[in-house]
């Protein structure tokens, strides 16, 4: 095999009879052939490639393969059983990104600078260095990391910029998420959920954890299993996915869904309601058949945060009560809004359920406006049919 070959050849020309081998994007193969039938065939391919590496390990002083996504050991290195995993490790947990103490050694001539550039303190320039590229973090113990490439463009160019959004998603997960809407709003999962995946069967949570658009931010231990708390790791990485997931998730163009946003923006942020509420039918006139086939509240629920969320509402899904959950609560300087979904029911059953049970009382010490907004969804007509709002002070 000319793998094989190479190794040998290599390690011939060595006086200790032995090479390095480093491997980068070891799944690249796979990860292009997610979703299609041919990732068995791919998978297969780099099982008998990667077995090699275990028949000539003598030949090899170190080795050591990078990558986007862990997959499990049975499927594409059942034959090499030797490796050592350091995806989630403690000693490796701060290896790829840059800690605060590093940034604030190495760096701190540079962050003054970005400060000056910005009109800023070098305390203001550091909060916001932490807001938007800080927070990845790969142990559940361990410090967060900055992404080094962000940070690297951000004092280079002095500009506090998204520069996650200058890279290309990849397809796959998109095309994943399609088929399989998550609830960004609460994601939480155990140690078998982040360990790894069958590229004939790839977890959505999984590959958006391993491809650094979710990260761990709490975990806890609960009858000797771990759970662990997702989200997005800094406001970069949220802007930039779900500004993209917009487009797929509403079947609007890029430049369409960017308007509908802009208008949607507008409106909550000077509380005017029916335009929200226009803005709001409008994502949901093309919504693709794919993302309907399987239609419940909280798939329309999770499509309704993800188009808030881009915009920069502060919203969160299912909110615990003492009388239930609401379905959705967002804020805004100007005022807040109580929503509750309902498919094939009525609006005025959802507007009727967040007055009975009282969702608007946790507002009830704030000045600021409070809109109640029952939304009823049709599966038949695959959109919104009717909204039904009412403004209140608690």
């Amino acid at each position: 095999m000319a793998f094989g070959n190479v190794i040998q050849d290599l390690a011939a020309k060595s006086p200790t009879g032995q090479m390095v081998l480093l491997i980068d994007e070891y799944d690249k193969p796979i990860l292009g052939a997610l979703n299609t039938p041919e990732v068995v065939q791919f998978r297969n391919s780099l099982k008998a490639f990667y077995s090699v590496i275990k028949t000539l390990e003598s030949k090899q002083r170190f080795t050591f393969l990078t990558g986007v996504s862990r997959f499990s050991k049975v499927s594409v290195f059942s034959d090499l059983n030797n490796i050592i995993d350091a995806t989630m490790h403690p000693r490796t947990a701060t290896l790829f990104g840059y800690t605060h103490e590093e940034v604030q050694a190495y760096f701190g001539e540079a962050i003054h600078a970005l400060g000056e550039a910005n009109g800023v303190t070098d305390e203001a320039a550091w909060n916001e260095i932490i807001t938007r590229y800080d927070g990845y973090r790969f142990y559940p113990a361990s410090n967060s990391v900055m992404n080094p490439v962000s940070l690297g463009l951000c004092l280079n160019g002095l500009e506090f910029q998204n520069y996650w959004s200058q890279t290309a998603m990849p397809t796959f997960l998109i095309d994943t998420l399609k088929c399989h809407p998550l609830d960004f709003s609460c994601i939480d999962v155990t140690d078998d959920d982040l360990a790894s995946y069958e590229p004939a069967n790839p977890n959505i949570t999984t590959l958006l954890y391993q491809t650094g658009y979710l990260t761990i931010k709490k975990f806890r231990n609960l009858g000797g299993s771990r759970y662990f708390e997702l989200g997005f790791p800094n406001r970069e990485i949220e802007e930039s996915f779900l500004r993209r997931l917009v487009p797929a998730y509403t079947g609007m163009e890029t430049a369409t869904a960017n308007s509908a946003q802009a208008l949607a923006a507008k409106a909550l942020f000077s509380h005017d309601v029916p335009k929200f509420v226009k803005a709001l039918k409008a994502f949901f006139a093309n919504i693709p058949y794919s993302l309907t086939d399987r239609q419940n509240e909280q798939m329309w629920q999770t499509i309704v945060y993800v188009v808030l969320k881009s915009i920069g509402v502060g919203v969160n899904g299912e909110v615990q009560t003492n009388d239930g959950r609401i379905d959705m609560t967002a804020e805004t300087p100007a005022g807040f809004y109580v929503i509750e979904f309902k498919l094939d029911k009525s609006a005025d059953e959802a507007l009727a359920q967040i007055k009975e049970d009282g969702y608007a009382e946790m507002y009830g010490l704030s000045s600021k406006p409070i809109s109640l907004i029952g939304v009823s969804f049709s599966s038949e007509k695959r959109t919104i049919v009717d909204v039904m709002t009412e403004e209140i002070r608690v």
